[in-house]
């Protein structure tokens, strides 16, 4: 059985090759070749190299070997350089031939060899199974497992987060499963996840996903993740109250279980008290000065209210009497009872002439 097919780039990566013109190299360094062609037709021609490194495009040069076709079509340039035309670049595929220990069916000797395909100019590899009979493909049961982080980033991919998952059914398994790593890059690498009374613990980093296969179906699994201390779970399968996921493994299906995670945020540094100025000197206090003397104030109408000036001798007034001292209070009081003894005295005087008369 032949499969031709048309190449596209795969999950993995992998680096494909343009058909072009090239100079002739001697090494797969890129060394560029001068001189008299020999027999051994080991000789390389430059190829450029197309592939997707963390999601973006990329191109390179890779020197692959010629066939011998390709090395007898190569013409000597004045600088003793040779070239190879696009059309007569074929690659050498001979080293990928893999030999069959077996050949029950009489078919090839050999499996995986590729040939080139010059029709109508185009360049096309073809691969040759090496037998023929049934191609069965068996879906996997099991878990498929992934971690991202919200905002994934350099720092993110180089922390190993760690899940313990848990059978549930069979606490006694102790069995171990194949399985498949996928890098955040896409390449993939074939592990064992080995379970120990009924448990084992993985380890992801982000955008990283393991697909563990061979499970029996119908088992209860529980997948937990042990706490980080620079992210926490921000939601398991879209659920931000979950804690763990809970999942019950069905036949030719690999049962799905994403863990997002957020970084934690620092906490914020308290800052420094202010320093307390120091305190202002008390100023000198302002001495009071005299009181002014009030003027005489006029009596207003219907007032009842009589105000007495009192004066010294020399027409000035008195001090204010201060409080407490009982000698200034009586000296007002002695004079409002000689003024009361002279107003009696000159009415009983005048009551007296009246009686004479």
């Amino acid at each position: 059985m032949s499969d031709l097919r048309t190449i596209t780039p795969s999950k993995q990566n992998e680096k494909y090759y343009c058909r072009e013109a090239s100079l002739l190299y001697s090494d797969d360094k890129g060394t560029v070749f001068k001189g008299d062609i020999d027999k051994s037709w080991v000789y390389y021609c430059a190829n450029t190299v197309f592939s997707i490194q963390n999601g973006i495009p990329q191109t390179g040069t890779a020197y692959r070997r010629l066939s011998q076709a390709a090395v007898e079509s190569a013409k000597q340039n004045d600088d003793g350089t040779w070239s190879v035309s696009a059309e007569n670049a074929l690659i050498y595929f001979d080293k990928d031939n893999v030999s069959k220990s077996e050949n029950k069916t009489q078919t090839l000797a050999y499996a995986n060899s590729r040939y080139p395909d010059e029709k109508g100019g185009n360049f096309s590899v073809g691969t040759d199974l090496g037998n023929n009979g049934k191609l069965t493909l068996k879906p996997a049961t099991g878990i498929k497992l992934s971690k991202a982080v919200d905002v994934a980033t350099e720092d993110s991919r180089s922390v190993s987060f760690e899940f313990i998952i848990t059978n549930k059914t069979d606490g006694n398994d102790s069995k171990d499963y194949d399985a498949m790593l996928k890098h955040a890059d896409g390449s993939t690498d074939e592990v064992v996840v080995s379970f120990e009374n009924g448990k084992d613990t993985v380890s992801l980093k982000a955008d990283e996903t393991i697909y563990i296969k061979g499970m029996t179906d119908g088992t209860k699994y529980t997948v937990e993740e042990i706490p980080n201390d620079k992210y926490v779970v921000d939601n398991i399968n879209g659920d931000s109250e979950a804690t763990s996921a809970e999942i019950t493994v069905e036949r030719c299906k690999l049962s799905e279980v994403s863990f997002v995670n957020t970084k934690q945020t620092d906490p914020t540094e308290p800052t420094d008290p202010t320093d307390p100025t120091e305190p202002t000197e008390p100023t000198t206090p302002t001495v009071p000065t005299n009181p002014t003397i009030p003027t005489n104030p006029s009596n207003p109408k219907n007032d009842d209210t009589i105000t007495v000036i009192c004066k010294t001798s020399d027409g000035k007034a008195p001090d204010t009497p201060k409080t407490g001292d009982e000698r200034s209070v009586m000296i007002p009081l002695a004079a409002l009872l000689l003024s009361g003894a002279v107003l009696l005295g000159v009415s009983v005087y005048k009551r007296r002439k009246k009686m004479k008369k």
